[in-house]
């Protein structure tokens, strides 16, 4: 294929991309999914090591009554809690000069919340609860595989000195990039490998990236030339747009990342091509 009709390949891709990822952000799955994720409280990073630590397992936590009041669900008699910390808020009040009440009211008084120390409060897991079922999100993993497309993968990592590493535990995740390693679950799909393959190539772990690219912007560059390359070597990609639309990805926010995402795939797409016809030895690919 030449550079002119890969590049429009690429193109259509990234469009037909954007059509599906918005055609599930209007899905009522999504929709029921993540009003039901937006009850949930989020802990503090050192709440969160104390549910860890506890119940390595926990997905899904809330407090007794919360668990009643907003998902219609009861914590089993006998259950062990969870101890987390709580703030102990007091309410103090203040005093503001109000210049326009002055003569009539020469001072108000503002109530405000102050920290005055922790106690201990429990939570409980989802699977120590029993009542009305948590709607579920879109399926987003992908295990569909292609061997020979990821020996072309493994070979441009070896040339550009990226580890991959396999692991029977990622926390729930399915691969991760950690700046010159990749690691991926056992059993993980192909695009895994190309999304975590993006990630190294476009330098998403470096500091300069995180401080010009949000989180949500690298993992729509990284899925979107995913689910270029998948296409480009006739793999389904279907869960890909599922994926986006969990970070509440847009097709417009896919489509504002078309340049980098071509470019990146292009690179991918070539070295790839040219693997299936030279000895790999031989190969290179542009810094």
């Amino acid at each position: 294929m030449d550079a002119v009709t890969l590049s429009r390949s690429i193109t259509a891709s990234i469009e037909e991309l954007a059509r599906e990822t918005d055609q599930v952000r209007i899905s009522d799955t999504l929709h029921r999914y993540l009003e039901a994720i937006r009850k949930f409280h989020h802990y503090s990073l050192s709440n969160q090591l104390l549910i860890a630590l506890q119940r390595p397992e926990a997905t899904q936590v809330a407090g007794f009554q919360a668990w009643m009041q907003k998902f219609k669900r009861q914590v089993r008699r006998g259950e062990k809690g969870i101890s987390i910390f709580a703030p102990i808020l007091v309410q103090k009040p203040q005093v503001l000069q109000d210049k326009q009440e002055i003569g009539v009211y020469p001072q108000a008084v503002k109530a405000f919340s102050a920290c005055r120390g922790f106690r201990v409060v429990y939570v409980f897991d989802i699977t120590q609860t029993d009542g009305e079922p948590i709607p579920a999100a879109p399926e987003w993993h992908d295990l569909e595989k292609d061997e020979e497309l990821e020996r072309g993968l493994c070979s441009l990592a070896l040339h550009r000195g990226i580890q991959i590493e396999y692991v029977q535990d990622l926390g729930g995740a399915q691969g991760i990039s950690c700046g010159g390693t990749i690691k991926l679950l056992e059993g993980a799909g192909t695009r895994v490998l190309v999304h975590e393959l993006v990630h190294e190539l476009l330098a998403h772990y470096s500091q300069e990236s995180r401080s010009t690219l949000s989180r949500q912007q690298r993992e729509i560059e990284a899925d979107a030339a995913a689910y270029v390359v998948s296409r480009h070597f006739h793999m389904a990609g279907a869960m890909i747009p599922n994926y986006l639309a969990l970070w509440q990805a847009c097709g417009g926010d896919i489509l504002s990342c078309m340049d980098r995402v071509r470019e990146i795939s292009t690179r991918m797409i070539t070295f790839v091509e040219d693997f299936r016809k030279k000895d790999p030895s031989q190969l290179n690919i542009a810094s």
